[in-house]
């Protein structure tokens, strides 16, 4: 019966179908230990069409699904989010140290370049909300610049959480309480337990649904720091490289790469050096954005 869904068995056949589906179409490779997973996470998706079976669900994806619409909830339902504010604190600081304070001092010269920051893989939003503070925080005479942070992510879900801007009280529990008092508001009434990110803090953030392996992304121009944390880690050595490649054509030379604690770029590209803490500095142009 349909309703039993997550008591349904995975053979090996759908398996491979189902996550040559998902690589092919997000670049995310699901290993032989993520078979369990890939099931209960699309569990839900079969109850939904009632189908009795994976390989029912996986027709429906190639011949009734002409405009992606459900592989758009299997890519919502598989993709993994964990993120924080200030989650490595030191990143913040490199972007503080190597980007906004030498802007500072251009502009006290006369020079006020546009700052355009990417969070690639954003999740529900702490990242470029994280920096939006950082920039608040740290540009004098905010409302003179042209600044922009931009949040992507190939879940729709996680995007619509993040413009919401609304989070549980515990996630900036850890957050020094001046910071918080200056960038969220204190939820009351059916909002207890909540806070939101101040509207002068959203206006510096705009977000948009980027795969990263589509053969262009919707920019025309060139960011000064591409934040792209633990995202590569669920791609093989091939997409990694495909990846950073196309990063390399909308970074400004001297731009900032940050990369997570866990992925290790090294040797993987001769247009990004290291300067510690996963922190990478893009040597040069590579061609023209479209």
């Amino acid at each position: 019966m349909a309703w039993l869904a997550s008591e349904t068995t995975m053979t090996n056949a759908e398996f491979e179908l189902l996550r040559a589906l998902m690589y092919e179409h997000s670049g995310i490779l699901l290993k032989d230990a993520k078979r369990e997973l890939l099931k209960g996470r699309l569990a839900k998706r079969l109850r939904h069409h009632a189908y009795e079976s994976f390989a029912q669900y996986y027709d429906h994806l190639k011949n009734r699904d002409p405009h992606g619409a459900e592989l758009q909830e299997m890519i919502n339902a598989v993709t993994t989010h964990k993120t924080s504010f200030f989650r490595e604190s030191h990143h913040f600081d490199c972007l503080r140290e190597r980007l906004l304070i030498p802007a500072n001092r251009a502009a006290a010269q006369g020079r006020r370049a546009p700052i355009r920051i990417w969070s690639a893989g954003c999740s529900s939003g702490e990242e470029p909300y994280s920096i939006a503070i950082t920039i608040a925080a740290n540009l004098d005479r905010l409302n003179t610049w042209d600044v922009k942070t931009l949040g992507s992510d190939i879940d729709t879900d996680v995007l619509d959480k993040a413009r919401a801007a609304i989070y549980p009280s515990e996630s900036v529990s850890d957050l020094p309480p001046d910071l918080v008092r200056r960038n969220f508001l204190a939820g009351n009434g059916k909002q207890a337990g909540f806070v939101q990110v101040k509207p002068a803090i959203r206006d510096l953030v705009r977000f948009g649904r980027v795969n990263l392996m589509q053969e262009t992304w919707p920019f025309h121009g060139k960011f000064d720091a591409i934040f792209c944390r633990n995202v590569m880690i669920y791609f093989d050595r091939d997409v990694q490289r495909h990846v950073l490649e196309k990063f390399a054509r909308y970074l400004k030379p001297g731009a900032l790469f940050f990369a997570g604690h866990s992925e290790n770029l090294l040797g993987m590209s001769n247009f990004l050096e290291p300067i510690g803490g996963t922190v990478y500095l893009f040597g040069g142009a590579q061609g023209d954005v479209e």
